[in-house]
Parts: C-alpha cells; structure tokens; sequence
C-alpha cells in the first residue's frame, strides 16, 4: 500500500515536472498557439501516453536509482547496499565477488543458469578456481522434494522430466568441477522455493522468488554487506540459516559420476 502511494506520488511528480519543463520551453521560445505548438502538444501527449504505458517499469526503474543514490548510507544494520532491477543487472557483479573470494556458498533450487554447464553464470569461473586457498559449496534442489514433484509441475504447467534433466545436469557438472580440481562440495536439499543465496566472503546477493514464473527477470536483487565488529546484517541471519541447511543435509552430499 505504501509503496503504491509513493508510485502515485511520483507519477504525479514527473507528470508534473514534463508540464512544467514544456510551459517554460513555449514561453522561452516564443511559441504562441497555432500550427507550430501542435508538434508540442503531439510529443506531449505521446510522452504521458507512453508514461502511463510503462510507468509500473519506469518507476519501478527510478525508485532503484533513487534508492542506491541517496539512501544506501542509512541502512547500516541491515547491511543493504544496492538494489539490482534483476538477476542479469546484477549477474557482472556476482560474477567478479566470485573470482576474487576465498569462500563462496550458493543455495539454489534448480540453479540451471548458475552451474549448469558452460555459458551459465559461474560454471566457467568456477573452473579456473583451481587455488588451493578457495572453497566452494553448492545447495540445490533435490529431485524427492515435494517442491519437484510431479503434482506440483502439472500444477505450474511446467515439465517433470525437464526438472529431472536438469537436476541430473547439475550433478554431472558438479563432477566436472571437481575433477577440474575445484575445491567444490555440492548438497541437495528439500527446501521450499523462497530464495536464492550468493554468499561471498563479503557480500550477499538475495534473490527473493516473488513471481511464479521468470523470477530472474522480473525480481529484485538485494546486495547485503558483512559488517565487520558491527550490528548484525542480513548477511549474519543468512549465513546462519545457510550452515543450519548445510549441516542438516550432511548426508545429501552429490558423488561423482565421473572420474
């Protein structure tokens, strides 16, 4: 309700200020109603129709700028400080936390864009981390969760055996990395479909799952900080609950498949 009003509010703002900016620009040029004010007023209308068209996208798109320009400084317990429109805004960020962090810890469920193979956001990084010093851990679904199941795939229309290919997928390259030489151990887990974690060794992506369907397109990222000797962040709560997972699935460990 809140954030509808503040939508609203600045609908009307902009609104505002376009009407505005083209009253002084009349008044400036000399314009006088006749035929030369009637491209004016054409381009007007086209602007506000195009506005109302796409405001949900534009405001949507404003409210992030304004968030990560002006108020990023005021969130120090939670440990906010970007918001991304989506997963692929954020993705080069992600992807360069990766290459220069010691330990990285991922829950996924499907996860098919992140290690499923080449092309996917980090199977190829993950390959050239072959450093003794670097620890990777991997949580994704496991295909016996009911959050998988057969009832649940007719229910979203989706397809079962597509779920099964990419499960089985995930732990073929999971084979791979390691015998590539990375220091990965992978899990399965029978969590429910509420998120997605990147831990860093500073930093936390959250990808809440807020749509049913293309999530990564049309979700928010929200990047948290570790706060060293400071007020717990979100990244601490996480992280707890990631070693709570982690440890209660200490015998879901994914095998190789491959030698």
């Amino acid at each position: 309700m809140k954030l509808n009003i503040a939508s609203s509010l600045l609908a009307t703002i902009i609104i505002s200020l376009i009407s505005v900016s083209i009253g002084y620009l009349i008044d400036y040029l000399g314009i006088y109603p006749g035929k030369s004010i009637e491209p004016i007023f054409t381009s007007f209308f086209l602007l506000f129709f195009l506005f109302l068209l796409f405001r949900r996208r534009i405001i949507d798109f404003l409210m992030v700028k304004i968030f990560n320009l002006f108020f990023a400084n005021i969130n120090k317990h939670s440990g906010l400080v970007k918001i991304y429109e989506n997963f692929n805004d954020a993705s080069d960020d992600i992807k360069n936390d990766f290459k220069i962090s010691s330990n990285v810890s991922i829950f996924i469920q499907l996860g098919r864009g992140v290690i499923g193979g080449k092309h996917s956001l980090l199977f190829d990084e993950a390959r050239g981390r072959v450093d003794k010093n670097f620890k990777f851990r991997v949580l994704f679904s496991n295909l016996d969760s009911k959050w998988l199941s057969h009832e649940r795939a007719e229910k979203r229309n989706s397809n079962h055996r597509e779920w099964e290919v990419v499960v089985g997928y995930n732990i073929d390259n999971v084979s791979v990395l390691e015998c590539a030489g990375v220091n990965l151990e992978a899990r399965e887990h029978s969590e429910p479909y509420l998120w997605r974690l990147f831990f860093f060794d500073n930093t936390l992506y959250f990808i809440p799952y807020l749509y049913e369907r293309n999530n990564s397109h049309k979700a928010h990222v929200y990047k948290f900080k570790h706060i060293e000797n400071g007020p717990p962040s979100f990244y601490t709560v996480f992280k707890s609950y990631y070693e709570d997972i982690w440890e209660k699935n200490k015998n879901n460990i994914v095998k190789k498949t491959k030698e």
